[in-house]
This record gives C-alpha cells, structure tokens and sequence, in this order.
C-alpha cells in the first residue's frame, strides 16, 4: 500500500465535507432533485478527482477474477433466498414504479454512484496505511454515505424507534461496509462493483417483495455479508503458505455451519416460521402456572383445530390487538355449530370480560420456560415508555 499524502487525504475532506452539508441540500432541493442528479453529479466529480490525483494506480490483485465471481455467486444466492421467502411471508407490491422511464431513472440516481464509490473506497484503500484503523475510518466514511438522516431524526423520535433503526439499518450498514472494505484490500474494486450493482437493479427491477419485516430483513443482510466474508477469508488463508495446516483445518468455515445452522433455526423459531414459537409472559396473571418474565411455548392451530379445544387449555389469543394468554374454564357452543370459549387468568378473580371467538385464538400453550423472557419483557417496557 502507498502512503498517504495531502492530495488523498483531501478526498476525506472532500466526502466529510458532503456529508456535513447533506441535511441543508435536502432543505434547498426536493429529494428527487438530490438523488436524481446532485447526488450521482457528486460521486461522479469524486471518482473523476480521485482518479486525476491517483493516476489510476492500483495494484495487480492475484485473485480478483476469484473473488469477483465468488461476489457475484454470493449475491445471486442471497436474492434467490430472499425472493424464495416470500414463499412463507408472502409477498407485497414493490413501492417502486416498474415502467421503463421509472426505472432507467432509478438505475441513474443510484447505480452509477454506487460503482463510482467503490472506486474511490478501492483508491483510499490503497492509499491507505495497514493500520486497521485507517479501515476502519474508510468504513465508517462509506456507512455515514449510505444513511438517510432524515430517516436517523425520525428514529430519535422514540427509544423502539432508535432500536429498530439501529438494527435494522445501521448495524447491516456497518456489516455490509466492512465486507467491501476487506473486499477492497483483496480485489479493488471491481467484486464490490459486482455484487452492489446487481443487489440494487434487482431492488429496483422487481415488481414484488417478500412481505418480512425488520427483524427478518435485517437477518438477511447480516448473516449473507458474514458468510461471504468467512468464505473469502477462507481462501486467503488457505493462499497463506506460511500458515499451518491446523490453522487451515480451523479457520474453515464449514466449521462454524452447525452455529449458523443452530442460529437460523432459532430466528426460524423466533420469528414463529415453525408449528411451535415463543412468546414473552409480561404480566402475573397465570401464576402459579407461569409468571412474568417466563417464555411460553405455544403450538398454533387453524379454526378447524379450535375446535378440539378443551376446558383447562392453556390459550394464546387476540384482543384489542395484543397477545393474552389465559386459561379457558367454559366453552359455548352456537347456533351455527362454532364455539366462543370464557377464558380467565389463574390468578384474577373473574373471567375475562368478553368471550373469545375461535378467530381470535392463535394456539395453545404447551410448556413454559422460567424467567428468560425478561430481556423481552424489559425492552418491551422501555419502547412503551419512549
């Protein structure tokens, strides 16, 4: 890697400059002038100054072609699987038009400057000493770029806003930037290229999504830019003569599939993709049965198994749109041969006020599991008060 010297160091200031005056262009320009043209304009003068200043100099990658393909294979992957979930989500319309005019509008606001940033990352990189702070700066540079700080004041509006916000956009943000920074010191900038471009005409050219919310999307694209980075780093190592065969036999990353295996399967269950899902006991309604801060198992059922319903079961169901579990201690059959059922906490004094309908019911308690559901239960109670 080159030194860094005065020219380099003022693409730094050139970008920090940007960012500081990003929230006062959004208030002199509407957002499709910004994104439509002083956006890609901007990126545009940066990679051309970058360019001037740098003469170009890269170095020759030994396995660029690898590591291109390897990017390309990694984002194919990840958009099959997205889409293919929807399958088990469903899927929602896209909020962008699919016309050709809309579209090649897209392409212009986002595309080109997106390539012309990971030139200019790849520039940095090479100018950049081998101290992993410096990296660490370029990433941070590249994640502040990528955020939307009317969307950053928004989320301050409330402490479950702030954290959903932090999970859902900042920490892929940050995951996503440090591949292509690693990325970057392997290859240039040509994998990043790949893989970001064709991530970003997919999200514009389908006409539908799968409908998963932030948790869900968020799992996505954190657990797909941490595999490709394990894969890659992978083969570096295995490039590595100098390094051990034990070093090699442990730092494979087949050895950490049975974690991600365990970790999907869990944020399957988490997320309630199986018959049985956990919920989050906040109140002491059922003691002695369970009490707050205990996690209950539950097994859905349909309106035809709710009808198997017994008295003493153990319900989960809706009302007033939150989640009550409670015991049934009647059941009532109608006129029209469906049943409502009289449900009471065991430790209330009286039956819930209103009968529940067998469309109100999500499942039947099987199990509880004292006490772990209390890092729920608190963040619960910390989003209600923000």
């Amino acid at each position: 890697m080159k030194k860094l010297n005065v020219k380099i160091i003022s693409i730094y200031i050139l970008i920090f400059l940007y960012l500081t005056i990003y929230p006062a262009l959004n208030i002199i320009f509407s957002a499709q002038v910004y994104y439509n043209v002083i956006n890609p304009l901007f990126w545009f003068a940066v990679a051309f100054f970058t360019y001037k200043i740098s003469g170009n100099e890269q170095p020759r990658y030994r396995n660029k072609t690898d590591i291109s393909q390897t990017m390309g294979i990694a984002i194919i992957l990840y958009i099959m699987v997205y889409f293919a979930s929807g399958i088990i989500f469903e899927y929602q319309r896209s909020p962008y038009s699919q016309s050709v005019n809309k579209l090649l509008i897209n392409i212009w606001s986002y595309i080109p400057a997106i390539l012309c940033q990971e030139y200019v990352r790849a520039i940095l990189v090479n100018y950049t000493s081998k101290k992993k702070y410096m990296l660490a700066v370029i990433t941070v540079l590249f994640v502040a770029v990528e955020l939307n700080y009317t969307e950053i004041n928004q989320s301050l509006g409330s402490v479950k806003a702030a954290f959903e916000y932090g999970c859902s956009v900042l920490i892929p943000a940050v995951v996503k930037h440090s591949l292509f920074t690693y990325i970057a010191t392997l290859a240039g900038s040509k994998p990043n290229m790949l893989y970001r471009g064709i991530y970003q005409f997919f999200y514009f050219a389908t006409p539908i999504f799968p409908n998963l919310d932030w948790f869900g999307t968020a799992l996505f694209e954190i657990i797909t830019p941490s595999v490709v980075y394990f894969y890659i780093n992978y083969g570096q190592i295995k490039l590595d003569k100098t390094l051990s065969r034990r070093r090699v036999r442990r730092d494979n990353p087949l050895n950490i599939l049975p974690v991600y295996t365990l970790l999907i399967m869990f944020v399957g269950f988490v997320l309630g993709l199986f018959r049985n899902e956990p919920l989050a006991i906040v109140s002491n309604s059922m003691i002695p049965e369970f009490s707050r801060g205990d996690v209950v198992v539950v097994r859905k059922i349909d309106v035809e198994e709710a009808k198997k319903i017994k008295v003493n079961d153990i319900l989960q169901y809706e009302s007033n749109g939150r989640f009550v579990v409670h015991r049934v201690v009647k059941i009532n059959e109608n006129e029209d041969g469906s049943y409502t059922f009289i449900t009471k906490g065991d430790n209330n004094n009286a039956p819930d006020s209103k009968p529940v309908t067998e469309t109100q019911i999500r499942g039947v308690v099987k199990y509880s599991i004292p006490k772990i559901g209390y890092p729920s239960v608190w963040l619960s109670e910390l989003f209600s008060k923000g």
